[in-house]
């Protein structure tokens, strides 16, 4: 692979219709992006998502198929709202504090996705409801948390959907530094739940800006002293993709300047929702960054392996033949209806 091609893998992007446009043609066939994030302006029914899907990964090269990645972590949290199953929210998952029940609602949402052609979600949600919104999180035990969390993420892996850890460390810290000396794997800390999920093989971590060094030089040697690197990789050595999101209102010259940085962190796949112009901008200076030396290509080819192994392990840019019957079942329904009657009883 060239390096743009290799640079390419490390970008996740939105775009703004419900179908291919020329913008993002030429995103996946000439920058060879990694892969596309929907949002509700993508969205019309599971049918046209599934077209959708599957003229997406018929632009990307063979070998270089395209994550395609949803927010749909439940109830009022989800991005597809029709033609599917709505789960409960995480709040009334963790007051049903049922295990098999979590992982069970969690393989139905996955064999949905997996239908229409998503092969990634940005959940579970793995803060207490002290540190989030209360119905987005599964409680307000860290060891609660990490137990339904893992649920979650057994429930869409085994369906071949890879789940997003959101958002570490958990807490919002004044000094990243002191993590190194905090207690992870105790089930009282706000990293258990992350920790606990690693330990469960949890496809990707999306992280906090607060972690990535907010440094007015590039640095191409950050990463062997960069949290993500001392506590992720080496402490609780967690060898799969780390993510970072931005906003699209962020300007290009600013978020340019964020991207490089957190690459030289040891962040390996960014989360760039639009415009067109400005995903243009930063992934052409992230190319221009690897070849004067601002991010060693040993960094680069380390992020791209990780990347390109989980598309293997999950057997990305296979989109099956539309089939509505697998949507929204009878069964599906009742369960739902069945956990969100039992959350209620324990309110």
């Amino acid at each position: 692979m060239s390096i743009e091609e290799k640079v390419g893998q490390l970008f996740m992007v939105g775009f703004h219709d419900p179908k291919p446009t020329g913008e993002v043609i030429h995103l996946i066939t000439v920058y060879k992006i990694g892969g596309l994030c929907y949002f509700e302006r993508n969205i019309r029914h599971p049918r046209q998502l599934h077209q959708l899907s599957t003229n997406l990964q018929l632009y990307a090269p063979i070998d270089l198929p395209l994550f395609i990645a949803i927010h749909q972590e439940g109830s009022d949290f989800n991005t597809i709202v029709e033609g599917v199953t709505q789960s409960p929210n995480p709040s009334s998952l963790g007051s049903v504090n049922n295990q098999l029940y979590t992982k069970q609602m969690a393989e139905i949402v996955a064999t949905e996705l997996h239908e229409i052609g998503i092969n990634m979600n940005f959940s579970p949600h793995l803060r207490t409801t002290q540190l989030t919104e209360e119905a987005r999180s599964f409680g307000g035990s860290p060891d609660l948390v990490a137990k339904h969390g893992a649920a979650t993420i057994q429930g869409y892996q085994n369906k071949n959907v890879s789940a997003i850890a959101t958002v570490f460390p958990g807490d919002e810290v004044a000094d990243v530094n002191t993590l190194l000396t905090e207690s992870f794997d105790y089930n009282n800390s706000s990293q258990y739940p992350f920790y606990h999920a690693i330990q469960k093989g949890v496809d990707a971590l999306l992280i906090s800006q607060t972690l990535i060094p907010d440094l007015h030089t590039n640095d191409p040697e950050l990463y062997s002293t960069s949290i993500l690197h001392k506590l992720l990789r080496e402490q609780m050595q967690f060898t799969g993709v780390i993510m970072k999101k931005y906003q699209e209102t962020e300007q290009a010259e600013e978020l340019a300047h964020k991207t490089i940085l957190a690459l030289q962190a040891g962040v390996d796949l960014l989360v760039i929702p639009g415009p067109y112009r400005t995903i243009i901008r930063v992934i052409d200076t992230v190319i221009e960054a690897v070849k004067n030396g601002a991010i060693p290509e040993e960094h680069l080819n380390t992020a791209v392996n990780r990347i390109l192994t989980l598309k293997k392990q999950r057997q990305i840019g296979q989109v099956k033949q539309f089939n509505r019957d697998n949507l929204r079942k009878k069964r599906s329904i009742q369960f739902v209806e069945q956990l969100n009657e039992q959350a209620t009883s324990k309110i």
